[in-house]
């Protein structure tokens, strides 16, 4: 898988921070590993917890299983994303 091309962007890894939706292939795995490897810590999400996506990445990483169209899976997220947290703003 190539990484999303965001040649130019590295300035916005200072401040960027979430979660990538579809991360477990394709668009969503490309855009994973081009955020990791500027230095943006990754929350992975997908139908099934993409593990081999975080694997490529690192530490760095989390996955998480997330149904976008449920909004109880994403208060689940965000409840798990605030208690891994990214080290970025604690």
């Amino acid at each position: 898988m190539k990484a999303a091309n965001l040649e130019g962007c590295e300035s916005m890894t200072t401040w960027l921070e979430g979660i990538e939706t579809g991360a477990g292939q394709g668009i969503g795995q490309g855009n994973a590993l081009a955020l990791a490897q500027r230095g943006a810590p990754v929350i992975a999400a997908d139908l099934t917890r993409p593990n081999e996506t975080v694997a490529k990445i690192g530490p760095s990483a989390y996955a998480f299983q997330l149904d976008v169209t449920q909004e109880e899976s994403w208060r689940s997220v965000s409840l798990k994303y605030r208690d891994v947290g990214t080290g970025r703003y604690s």
